[in-house]
């Protein structure tokens, strides 16, 4: 468009340039008049050359205008526009002529090639300027009124690696450089004066990057309960000390939600878009949550105090325990340890593009990948000894899980601005497949057994890796408000949500059900194989960050 209005220009300056020059060289235009199409008398010493008469044709030898009585009606009154009052309108033109926003294109005869200007059939190409693009085409827009955008225009490719304008009409004051749809144009909001960006409130950048502090929660990992303290008055009970349904007993390890404090992380993005017009772009990033642990040691000498690990009995379903610190007799002594940890760790990328804008707002939509992965691990085993017997044992239980989560995700994101101040809302969801494991390992130690025996106390005939895939979903929403510093530089604050519909935890993989026999060595069933037991997962919390844009 900015080259058919130069072009418009031109041609009407070019003749007025030419005529000048003719002048010096023995021939002039009869009269200004003739300027706008009408012929006047000329001066008597005007040369005979048929381009001063408009193309019409004139005896050799008589004065141009004078030979011809149709070129002078008798009421015909001279007038030079600007210089007295003319009611009459413009000629429209030559049969044929057209108007392309600019010079006209004069065809002769119909079906005939156009002739007699700068342009050649339809699409104007030549000319001084190398012709003029037509609206929509890549490159520079031209004129004030900046780019239009249309919900999913980057499908048309008609901006892709350029501008993509779109006319705007007539009237677009040049501080406004926004088009709105359909006809319209230039419909600035009054919150956008004094933003000092090139289109309404944003800075029309092609890069962008961000850092952030992560500052958040997760949910626990539940553990039935694994170690305990027994009361020497619940002996007289009929259960054995530390057994978990006696009044006297306290849990020390397990029976509650591990892991579900707050934790500090990092999240990373970068972005590049293809065009100011942002109309398709490509972004990456990760984040990760520091692992969070707990840990418990805890020992008794001659069953002070009472140390136990509560399982259920396979031949009776009735609770008990196997002690690791036991008052005479027989007087063990021993120490239990347990410990627990999870890891929480993603990463995306997405094309982005940005369907519909304001002057002030603008849209995004989000299609990509995500992945995501959480680890968890168990640790609990015990060593006791009795020394008047000199008997040593010594058995520990093993339980990791690990969860990759692969799939597509799609989304949006808005953003409001109002002078420095933002407001960015995003809601995307990733759907795939989630990759789970189960490992289960242990082994138990004793100088009273032949060889050491492959599982602890809770992991005897359960031992191995186990595998499964399960379809997932995982929403991930935020919100974030900022506060532009520089016209490059953004601090926000913001809060985010994001849930896995399906995982393993390892306190969920944890079966106390045991045979007591296994535990002595001795011949017995089986204890009850290995079974996949699913949860969810969720972290939330509250985010820090920069963000640069350029």
């Amino acid at each position: 468009m900015r080259r058919l209005r130069m072009m418009a220009w031109a041609l009407p300056l070019g003749l007025l340039a030419t005529a000048a020059h003719a002048g010096d060289g023995g021939w002039a235009i009869a009269s200004p008049a003739a300027q706008i199409g009408r012929p006047v008398a000329a001066p008597a010493a005007a040369p005979a050359d048929p381009s001063a008469l408009l193309g019409r044709p004139f005896a050799v030898g008589a004065a141009p205008g004078a030979a011809d009585p149709q070129l002078r009606p008798a009421s015909f009154v001279p007038v030079v526009r600007g210089q007295a009052p003319d009611a009459r309108p413009l000629p429209t033109g030559e049969p044929g002529a057209t108007t392309q926003s600019g010079p006209r294109v004069i065809d002769p005869a119909p079906g005939g090639p156009a002739v007699g200007g700068p342009f050649v059939g339809g699409p104007v190409v030549g000319g001084p300027f190398g012709g003029v693009e037509p609206e929509g085409a890549d490159g520079d827009c031209g004129g004030a009124c900046g780019c239009h955008k249309s919900i999913l225009s980057w499908l048309h490719f008609d901006g892709l690696f350029g501008c993509g304008c779109k006319s705007c009409g007539e009237g677009c004051g040049a501080g406004c450089g926004q088009c709105s749809f359909g006809d319209g144009c230039c419909d600035c909001w009054d919150g956008c004066s004094g933003c000092d960006y090139g289109c309404g409130c944003e800075e029309r950048n092609r890069f962008y990057v961000s850092g952030e502090y992560l500052m958040w929660w997760t949910k626990g990992d539940t553990l039935p309960p694994l170690i305990t303290l027994g009361s020497a008055s619940d002996f007289a009970a009929g259960l054995p000390a530390g057994s978990i349904v006696l009044p006297g007993t306290q849990t020390i390890f397990g029976g509650a939600d591990y892991n579900a404090g707050m934790r500090s992380g990092a999240r990373l993005m970068a972005g590049l878009w293809f065009g100011d017009d942002h109309l398709l772009g490509v972004e990456a990033g990760g984040f990760f949550l520091e692992s969070r642990s707990k840990s418990l040691l805890v020992s008794g000498t001659a069953g002070s105090p009472i140390i136990a690990r509560p399982i259920y009995n396979t031949l009776t379903g009735a609770p008990t325990v196997e002690f690791v610190s036991e008052p005479p007799p027989p007087a063990l002594s021993g120490t239990a340890a347990a410990s627990v940890r999870s890891s929480f760790w993603g990463g995306e990328i997405n094309l982005r593009s940005n369907v519909w804008s304001g002057c002030c707002w603008n849209v995004d939509v989000i299609g990509g990948y995500r992945f995501m992965g959480l680890d968890d691990g168990l640790v609990v085993g015990e060593s006791l000894s009795q020394s008047a017997l000199g008997f040593a044992f010594q058995s520990f239980d093993s339980f990791q899980t690990r969860n990759r989560f692969n799939g597509g995700q799609i989304g949006i994101d808005a953003e409001l601005r109002k002078n420095r101040w933002s407001l960015d809302l995003d809601a995307k969801l990733a759907i795939g497949a989630m990759s789970e494991t189960a490992i289960l390992g242990g082994g138990t130690t004793s100088n009273a057994l032949a060889a050491p025996l492959p599982g602890g106390l809770l992991t005897l005939g359960r031992t191995g890796s186990f595998h499964r895939d399960r379809f997932a979903w995982s929403p991930d929403l935020g919100v974030k408000v900022g506060y532009n510093f520089t016209d490059h530089l953004r601090g926000f604050v913001g809060y985010d949500f994001l849930y896995l519909s399906n995982v393993l935890r390892a306190g969920d993989q944890v079966d106390l059900r045991v045979d007591p026999r296994l535990t002595s060595g001795l011949a017995g069933p089986a204890n009850p194989p290995y079974a996949f037991h699913g949860s969810d997962f969720w972290a939330q919390g509250v985010n820090f960050g920069l963000e640069f844009r350029y």
